[in-house]
């Protein structure tokens, strides 16, 4: 029940935030397989560095509740290692389907031991669904920005997944919602 009141209210604020409610569903593209950005499985060579110095930043939705879909928009991703600009060697683009998967490749990143790595994710949009009907929101939040430790990546994963709680990141607020992002970051 909580569910359905949030998803009517999510189209009284997609209205608010200066959006039609547009149903459309968007184009969901795979991103390439988890290899490093080199064609190898994770890991690493044992005579080299952990996970051969690539760390890869997935997405993970958790706790969808009633919803069905959960499309994200990406709209940019921006990478900082100890203040400085780190290109990605990969980064994802377009809608990420986040209900029902394991998870999605964000990007694929070189590290050094010792650097602290800040990632911000800016979205252009979401799209959610929970059966009965459909809505497509525009964010009028901050993007999603967290700081992760290389060293404690494990080297047989060579992941750091950040964890978005679907549900509970769509909350009321006033008259409508708000999509407040609720996440963690797992190594």
């Amino acid at each position: 029940m909580r569910r359905a009141s949030s998803l009517a209210a999510i189209a009284a604020f997609a209205i608010a935030c200066g959006r039609d409610g547009d149903v459309t569903r968007r184009d969901v593209r795979e991103p390439p397989a988890d290899d490093g950005g080199d064609g190898a499985p994770g890991g690493g060579d044992p005579q080299g560095p952990a996970c051969r110095g690539l760390v890869t930043v997935r997405l993970r939705g958790v706790d969808q509740g009633a919803l069905a879909t959960f499309d994200v928009a990406l709209a940019a991703l921006d990478v900082e290692a100890n203040g400085a600009t780190l290109p990605p060697r990969w980064s994802a683009s377009g809608t990420l389907a986040l209900a029902g998967v394991e998870s999605r490749k964000l990007a694929v990143l070189a590290s050094t031991p010792g650097e602290t790595v800040e990632v911000t994710l800016r979205l252009a949009g979401i799209h959610a669904c929970d059966g009965a009907r459909c809505l497509d929101l525009d964010l009028c939040t901050a993007p999603i920005s967290f700081r992760f430790d290389p060293d404690r990546v494990s080297p047989e994963r060579c992941h750091v997944v950040l964890h978005l709680d679907l549900a509970d990141s769509v909350q009321p607020l006033g008259d409508g919602v708000a999509f407040l992002p609720r996440f963690s970051v797992h190594y």
